[in-house]
C-alpha cells in the first residue's frame, strides 16, 4: 500500500532584495562567456537613419533573448559625435549624449530591462571618417552597442549560477532548490523490508512516487513540480539524516487507537488521544501520519473506505485540538496490514484501529 504524502501548505513568498551592481566594475572584470559588438547605428541631422533604426530592432531582439534566458548581462551604449570645425567640443558632447539616450530609450520602451543598460558618450577628436568636410565629419555621428554576457559563475558551488542564485553563500554540500536557497524539506525512502512500500509526494503542480530505497524528493514549495532523484549517496544520507537514523529515540513516535465501527473506544479517547496531542505539540515541525485499519469482515473496497473513515475521525480530532504540525496525512490500509493475522471474514477488535506516526 502507498503512504500518501499530500503537500498542501501555503508558503509565504520570499522577499527578494537586489543589490545595486557597479556596472563599470562588471565591464572591467572581463570574464565573459560572450561579447557581441553590434554594427554602428548612424545618425544624420540629429535622427537615427532608417537602416540603423531597423538594425536597432534586431539588436533589441537579441538582447531580450538573453534577458529572457535570465542570463547575467549588461548592455553598453556609447554615443559618438565629431565636433564641427567651428563648433566647440561641448556641443559635440551634448549631441553624442542625445544619440545614446535615444537608443537607450528605444530599448527600454521595447522591453529591455533598464537595470541592464550602461550609457556613456564622447566627443570624438579623432573622427571615424575624414575631418576635411562637415559632411564627412557627420558620418562619425553614431551609437555603438555592445552586449556582455557573463560567465555562469557559481560562487558557492551549489549548482545554481550566480545570476539565478538568491542565496549565494550557502555552505558547500547544502541541498538547494532552483533559486539556490536551502531546501528544508526532503522526503527520502530509507531501506525497508515491507513489500509495496512507497511514498506519494504531491504538490499543486504534480505528484510522484518514491518507491526505491535511498530515492528522494526535494520539496521547494507547494507550487513547484516534484521529481524523484535516485540513490542518495551514503555520505549525504549520513550528513542529512545521521542523527535520526542512528538514534532510535529520534524515530517516529507511534500510537494506536482502537475503534468499534466508527466510534473510538473509551480508553483510546480518554487516555491515548491526549498523549497523541501532547506529542504533536512537543514536536517541532511534526509530520503526522494517520493510517486507518480494519479486520477482514466485509469486502476489500468496504474495508478500504472504512479505514479512510477511521483515519478521518482522528485527523479531525487532531485539527480541532489546535496542536501545531507541519504536515498531516490521513490514509487507509484497509485489511492489508493486520495487527493480528486472521482468516477472511473473521472479527478481530485489535485490527480495528488507527495508527499514528509522529516524526
Amino acid at each position: 500500500m502507498f503512504a500518501k504524502f499530500l503537500f498542501t501548505l501555503f508558503f509565504i513568498p520570499l522577499l527578494v532584495i537586489s543589490a545595486e551592481v557597479d556596472k563599470k566594475d562588471f565591464f572591467m572584470q572581463g570574464d565573459f562567456s560572450e561579447i557581441i559588438r553590434f554594427d554602428r547605428l548612424s545618425y544624420k541631422n540629429g535622427s537615427i537613419e532608417e537602416d540603423a533604426s531597423q538594425a536597432l530592432q534586431s539588436i533589441v531582439s537579441k538582447i531580450k533573448m538573453h534577458q529572457s534566458a535570465k542570463e547575467e548581462i549588461f548592455v553598453s551604449i556609447i554615443g559618438h559625435a565629431a565636433p564641427q570645425k567651428n563648433d566647440d567640443r561641448n556641443s559635440a558632447l551634448e549631441q553624442s549624449k542625445n544619440f545614446a539616450e535615444d537608443v537607450e530609450d528605444t530599448m527600454h520602451a521595447q522591453g529591455v530591462d533598464a537595470n541592464l543598460t550602461f550609457l556613456s558618450y564622447q566627443a570624438d577628436d579623432a573622427p571615424l571618417f575624414s575631418d576635411e568636410t562637415s559632411s564627412s565629419r557627420a558620418l562619425s555621428n553614431r551609437v555603438m552597442v555592445t552586449l556582455y554576457v557573463s560567465q555562469n559563475k557559481d560562487i558557492d558551488g551549489d549548482g545554481v549560477s550566480n545570476a539565478q542564485d538568491r542565496c549565494p553563500k550557502t555552505p558547500l554540500g547544502t541541498k538547494v532548490g532552483s533559486d539556490g536557497c536551502t531546501i528544508h524539506t526532503i522526503v527520502m525512502l530509507t531501506d525497508h523490508y515491507k513489500e509495496h512500500n512507497a511514498i506519494v509526494v504531491a504538490t499543486k503542480r504534480n505528484e510522484t512516487i518514491v518507491a526505491a530505497p535511498k530515492d528522494y524528493v526535494l520539496l521547494e514549495s507547494a507550487q513547484t513540480p516534484v521529481e524523484v532523484l535516485s540513490n542518495m549517496p551514503e555520505a549525504e544520507i549520513k550528513a542529512l539524516f545521521g542523527e535520526v537514523i542512528s538514534n532510535p529515540n529520534q524515530k517516529a513516535t507511534r500510537f494506536t487507537l482502537y475503534f468499534d465501527a466508527l466510534k473510538l473506544s473509551k480508553e483510546s479517547e480518554d487516555l491515548v488521544l491526549p498523549k497523541v496531542i501532547e506529542a504533536i505539540q512537543k514536536s517541532k515541525n511534526a509530520f503526522v501520519s494517520v493510517i486507518g485499519h480494519t479486520d477482514t469482515i466485509g469486502s476489500d473496497s468496504f474495508n478500504e473506505k472504512r479505514g479512510e473513515e477511521r483515519a478521518a475521525v482522528i485527523a479531525r480530532k487532531i485539527k480541532e485540538s489546535g496542536a501545531k504540525y507541519l504536515y498531516l496525512s490521513a490514509e487507509s490500509y484497509g485489511e492489508y496490514n493486520l495487527a493480528i493475522k486472521t482468516q477472511d471474514e473473521e472479527k478481530q477488535v485489535l485490527n480495528r484501529r488507527v495508527e499514528i506516526l509522529i516524526r
